[in-house]
């Protein structure tokens, strides 16, 4: 008796359990598919010329066009530039990017509009972001494979196969993925926090009238003991110097006998920080690889852009983004090269705000990139007749 008494409470409660997750299932669909709408698909693809070449635009908020009032942002530029040097070609450009968006959430912004869209063209600025806001990092991933003709192809995969992809792709188990992930990836997060005193004044004053690290860094020490009393100050300084990189920041100063673990407060794990610090990178390498095959796969030429913003934090992004584009061979713009030099150091720091820049900067960076859409556009023309003639030929 008290066996099948156990017996039923056990059944109850798998039956409780089980009718749980079908309900929350069907209300993370339900609240996924009309958020992912109400976020990113257009509103009136009826309007799409089938004529039209298209270029579309995700990213974060550099793309969306932030600090550029008065004026509108780059892309903006950008549409009434192009429209200007092909007055008799119809250019359609679509810009999803939305602010403080990471790589994966701007795979998304793709997703959801490149089938309506048809774009000719995608350009793309992200990574920045990826340190800090882990959103979609899993869903991301799992949905653009599956866009990807050759990564699962029904007819090559067996029934047991068919049925995990088909439970990989329920909204339970990526949110439990992605709750797994972020409980990972917060507790390998490394924070700087900077003294707020003269000390730190001076150094960011010597690398911004120099725009030379190895100045600002011997500004941190050469004026150590006339300036703090904490070496966590100089300690803190100098690996921001580093962007964040804890093992050069304690060879650095290794190097320059200025070495002392006993007053450096924080706790110094360099195998952690390695992993911490290539994570984002790493995300955003297999994002920008995986968009790649997607648009090799629909015919479309992806450009990826890197930032003009010359802290030293976004210098690791720059470099990751430039490695990446030409590993993939995807087009590269090299918005932090033209500023380097044409726009000037002087010139910089005018059109710099405190984390984007001004409506000059984006005056910029859309001279920059009007040159590069000026040949994709023309390789774009170029494969459409190609296209063309083997269609005519058959």
């Amino acid at each position: 008796m008290v066996i099948k008494t156990v017996s039923g409470y056990v059944l109850k409660g798998f039956i409780s359990a089980a009718v749980f997750l079908i309900i929350l299932e069907a209300a993370l669909q339900i609240t996924g598919t009309a958020y992912l709408r109400l976020k990113y698909t257009i509103k009136n693809p009826e309007a799409l010329k089938d004529d039209s070449l298209r270029i579309m635009f995700i990213g974060d908020s550099w793309t969306q066009g932030a600090d550029a009032a008065p004026g509108p942002g780059y892309v903006m530029l950008v549409t009434q530039e192009l429209n200007r040097l092909y007055p008799v070609k119809s250019i359609q450009v679509y810009n999803f990017a939305l602010g403080s968006t990471n790589s994966s959430q701007a795979i998304h912004q793709f997703l959801d509009n490149y089938r309506n869209i048809k774009p000719d063209i995608l350009v793309v600025l992200t990574g920045a972001n990826n340190g800090w806001n882990t959103q979609d990092i899993i869903t991301a991933r799992k949905r653009i494979r599956n866009g990807i003709i050759n990564y699962n192809e029904l007819e090559n995969t067996s029934f047991a196969e068919q049925s995990a992809n088909f439970f990989k792709k329920l909204k339970i188990a990526k949110l439990y993925n992605l709750i797994s992930y972020n409980i990972f990836y917060k507790s390998q997060e490394i924070k700087i926090p900077l003294p707020d005193n003269e000390y730190l004044l001076g150094y960011h004053k010597i690398f911004n009238a120099t725009r030379d690290p190895e100045k600002a860094r011997l500004y941190l020490i050469n004026n150590y003991k006339e300036n703090t009393t904490d070496y966590n100050d100089l300690y803190k300084a100098t690996r921001h110097s580093f962007g964040g990189d804890i093992e050069k920041t304690l060879n650095y100063l290794k190097n320059k006998n200025m070495l002392k673990l006993n007053l450096i407060s924080e706790k110094i794990d360099i195998k952690k920080d390695r992993t911490s610090r290539s994570l984002h990178l790493k995300i955003l390498e297999e994002n920008l690889t995986d968009l790649k095959d997607l648009c090799d796969q629909e015919g479309i030429i992806m450009v990826v852009e890197n930032y003009p913003y010359n802290s030293m934090q976004f210098r690791a992004v720059n470099d990751a983004l430039g490695r990446i584009s030409s590993r993939i061979n995807a087009v590269y713009v090299n918005h932090y090269g033209y500023f380097k030099d044409k726009v000037g150091y002087e010139e910089w720091d005018k059109v710099m705000t405190k984390s984007h820049v001004n409506y000059k900067g984006h005056e910029y960076m859309a001279d920059n990139l009007v040159e590069i859409l000026s040949a994709a556009i023309a390789t774009q023309e170029r494969s459409k007749k190609d296209r063309e003639n083997m269609n005519s030929e058959k």
